[in-house]
């Protein structure tokens, strides 16, 4: 497994760069594409949805995670709700 490589975006006119692992990568210029958006601009979103308490990149993870599993972001964001339900994944004892 490699270190993650730095990723530049540009989000509302800004850059920026998150840290973030080619599969993650990979799979979230996939998802762009089959959205026909650009990465920026999905980017965006992903930004405007994850609030102050997660990281950019953590949240593209969640995001792409979220994509495969077939559920609706940002459901995947720990709530005790969601933990309570069983609608979280337990990720090596921290659950989302």
């Amino acid at each position: 497994m490699e270190r993650p490589k730095k990723r530049s975006l540009t989000l509302n006119g800004h850059r920026t760069s998150v840290s973030i692992e080619d599969e993650f990568w990979q799979e979230f210029v996939l998802i762009a594409k089959k959205k026909k958006k650009p990465i920026n601009a999905l980017a965006v979103e992903i930004d405007n949805i994850r609030g102050m308490d997660n990281g950019l990149a953590s949240a593209i993870r969640l995001f792409v995670l979220s994509e495969i599993l077939g559920r609706p972001f940002p459901c995947l964001l720990y709530t005790s709700d969601a933990a309570d339900e069983g609608l979280g994944v337990d990720l090596g004892g921290r659950r989302i």
